[in-house]
Order: C-alpha cells, then structure tokens, then sequence
C-alpha cells in the first residue's frame, strides 16, 4: 500500500535480458539488402513495443560473443 493514500500500488515490473548475435552472412549482404533487413527488424521491435517496454542496448566493449542486448 502506498503511505497515506489508502491505495494499493501494483507496479511490478519483469525484466528479461536476451543476448543476440548477427548471422554473419548478413554481414556480408549488399548496403540496401542490410538496410532492408535493418527495416524489417525495426518493425517486429515497434510492433511488439505497444505490448511491452523495449529497450535495446549495444554489447560493444562490453560482450564479446553478442552484438545486442
């Protein structure tokens, strides 16, 4: 219960971290072939953002065997 208020607060907030590494095949596809490939995977992430909190973050210097968290 918040302090005070009478009401009861139910904010819970579930955290799951998930490494990915890029195929490196992708890698190696031509600039508008990855700059397509960039596009389709911004859109899966905006689609799921109105059902959930998305955040992404970059592994660099940080992990070795991932490129995004």
């Amino acid at each position: 219960m918040a302090e005070g208020s009478g009401e009861q607060t139910n904010s819970r907030q579930f955290v799951r971290f998930a490494f990915y590494k890029v195929d490196p095949s992708w890698r190696r596809l031509a600039g508008p072939e990855r700059q397509a490939g960039k596009g389709q995977f911004a859109a899966i992430v905006d689609e799921f953002a109105c059902r959930m909190m998305v955040r992404s973050y970059s592994t660099v210097g940080s992990r070795g065997d991932a490129d995004l968290l």
